[in-house]
C-alpha cells in the first residue's frame, strides 16, 4: 500500500490525534439528467438527503445507493441515515458544506456534456471557493449552483447554452425523482422522515421560488459565502 504521506496535498496535521477540520462533504452520482453538474445543499439535512439518494442510471433504470454504503452498512439504513442527521446537533454553527457532483449529464443527442477527467478540477475549484467564502451562486429549488462566469471554463470550447443545460434543474424530472426515491425506501423498510421532508421542500421551492430562508431566487444580492443553516 502507498502511504498517504506520499500525497503532496495531504494536510500536515493529518496524523494529529485531534484530527483536522472537515470543511466539506462531496457526494457524486452518475445520471444523464435531473442532477446538475455541481450544486451545494442549502443546509445540513438537505445535504444528508443528497447522500441518502446517491444514484446511477444504467439500462434506463435508476439505482439508488445511500451514501454508497448499500453493500457495507451493518445496520438498518434508516438508522444509519438518522446518525448522519443527528450530527447536526453536535457540529455547531460552523458546519461543513455539502456538495453533489454529476459529471455525466447528457444533451438531447445523448452526448455527455462535461469533458470530465482533468477538467473536473474546475468543479473542485468552485467548491473550494465556496468553502473559503468567495464563490458566487445562483439559487435553485435544489440548492446553490455556479452562475455564469463563476465556473472556470477558460480554454474549454463550451457554449453558454451547454453550461445552462449542465446546471438546469427541471420540475418534471424532480417530481419523478421524488416518486422514485420514496418507492426505493419503502421497498427497504420505510422512508426516513428527513428525506421525505426534504423531497417535499424541493418540490415546494419550484412553486415558491424561494430558499429555505425565504430569499427569492430572483434576488441577485446573494451574500458571498452565504450558507443557509436552517435545518
Amino acid at each position: 500500500l502507498t502511504p498517504h504521506s506520499n500525497c503532496p496535498v495531504m494536510d500536515p496535521d493529518s496524523n494529529h490525534p485531534h484530527g483536522v477540520p472537515i470543511s466539506a462533504f462531496v457526494f457524486g452520482s452518475r445520471r444523464k439528467d435531473t442532477l446538475p453538474l455541481v450544486h451545494e445543499a442549502y443546509h445540513w439535512l438537505a445535504g444528508m438527503t443528497l447522500g441518502a439518494t446517491l444514484s446511477t442510471r444504467a439500462a434506463d433504470m435508476v439505482k439508488y445507493d445511500p451514501f454508497a454504503m448499500s453493500l457495507h452498512c451493518g445496520i438498518n439504513m434508516n438508522d444509519y441515515i438518522s446518525q448522519w442527521d443527528a450530527l447536526r446537533e453536535d457540529l455547531g454553527y460552523n458546519l461543513p458544506k455539502v456538495f453533489h457532483m454529476n459529471f455525466f449529464k447528457e444533451d438531447e443527442n445523448n452526448h455527455i456534456m462535461w469533458p470530465g477527467f482533468g477538467e473536473n478540477s474546475r468543479v473542485l475549484k468552485w467548491i473550494w471557493e465556496r468553502v473559503e467564502g468567495s464563490g458566487q451562486v445562483l439559487r435553485t429549488p435544489l440548492g446553490f449552483v455556479p452562475p455564469a462566469g463563476a465556473l472556470d471554463t477558460k480554454g474549454l470550447e463550451m457554449s453558454a447554452q451547454t453550461l445552462q443545460k449542465l446546471f438546469r434543474v427541471d420540475q418534471k424530472e424532480w417530481q419523478a425523482e421524488a416518486d422514485r426515491i420514496r418507492s426505493f425506501y419503502r421497498g427497504l423498510s420505510k422512508l426516513p422522515k428527513s428525506v421525505d421532508a426534504e423531497l417535499d421542500a424541493i418540490l415546494m421551492r419550484f412553486s415558491s421560488q424561494t430558499t429555505p430562508c425565504g430569499l427569492s431566487f430572483k434576488d441577485s444580492t446573494v451574500p458571498v459565502g452565504a450558507y443557509h443553516t436552517k435545518a
